[in-house]
């Protein structure tokens, strides 16, 4: 079994990265998605 985990992305902590950081987290949901693995969200 293979999974994604997201864990706790806020805006606090996403200005800290990349610009892009939110259309890459996005881009590997869609592909953890094609390939049906399951997605853990985790939030605080």
């Amino acid at each position: 079994m293979k999974a994604l985990l997201v864990i706790d992305i806020q805006k606090s902590y996403v200005s800290k990265y990349e610009n892009d950081i939110v259309q890459k987290i996005n881009e590997r949901i869609i592909e953890a998605q094609k390939h049906q693995y399951d997605i853990v969200y985790i939030k605080n």
